[in-house]
């Protein structure tokens, strides 16, 4: 009894959380490309995105190029200005679907139309907690965030996300155009129905697609 009172109160704690992002309707993919050049990855996952998008219950699909729901994240070191915070970033290169997706909205500057975000590579946006400990008491929307091989320009601010774990305080997020793929690729996808199902059609389509493309993960948020 005291455990199945432990068990509930959890998942009704879990329940009550606010990840930061609307995850109804939404499911990721995890897919494997294969071997070959990057060219031929990149070919056989476009291809499948492609039908992915045509799909019965697909509404949208977003490709991005990081883990999400997992406690590994991927980081870039960004050189902090002057009286910057502590602080630890979760990097996010994905397509600009992905906000309208998870229902994630600017609380300051614009998001990029996906032309714009196609266009320019140096395109940033940050969530609340990265854009507070970089540029304490300022407007973070126009200034510039330096990685070793590329100086990215912040265009909007978006609430901070929980993509790690519930149960610890947030990362904050740094999103930026996704380029290229690595061995495994991933899909964020909307449904018009039911997410399941919609799941299923979506798996269904990646078997029919056939080798070496598959599904690595594939869950509901």
């Amino acid at each position: 009894a005291i455990g199945g009172v432990l068990v509930t109160g959890s998942l009704w704690w879990v329940w009550q959380q606010d990840p930061g992002f609307d995850a109804n309707h939404a499911a990721l993919i995890e897919v494997s490309t294969g071997p070959g050049s990057v060219a031929d990855r990149i070919a056989r996952f476009s291809a499948l995105v492609d039908r992915v998008r045509a799909t019965p219950g697909v509404e949208q699909v977003a490709t991005f190029g990081t883990q999400l729901l997992t406690r590994s994240y991927q980081v870039v070191s960004f050189k902090r200005p002057p009286g910057a915070l502590r602080s630890h970033e979760q990097v996010v290169p994905i397509d600009v679907e992905f906000f309208s997706i998870l229902g994630i909205h600017a609380v300051e500057g614009r998001l990029p139309t996906p032309e714009e975000w196609a266009a320019d590579p140096t395109l940033a946006v940050v969530s609340e907690g990265v854009a507070h400990a970089y540029w304490p008491g300022q407007v973070a929307v126009g200034h510039l965030l330096e990685a070793r091989t590329t100086t990215f320009r912040v265009v909007a601010v978006v609430r901070d996300a929980r993509f790690a774990t519930l149960d610890s305080k947030s990362y904050g997020q740094v999103y930026f155009p996704f380029r290229g793929v690595g061995i495994a690729s991933a899909m964020l996808i909307k449904s018009r129905g039911s997410t399941d199902a919609t799941l299923r059609a979506v798996l269904a389509e990646i078997r029919s697609f056939g080798p070496p493309l598959g599904a690595t993960r594939a869950s509901s948020l």
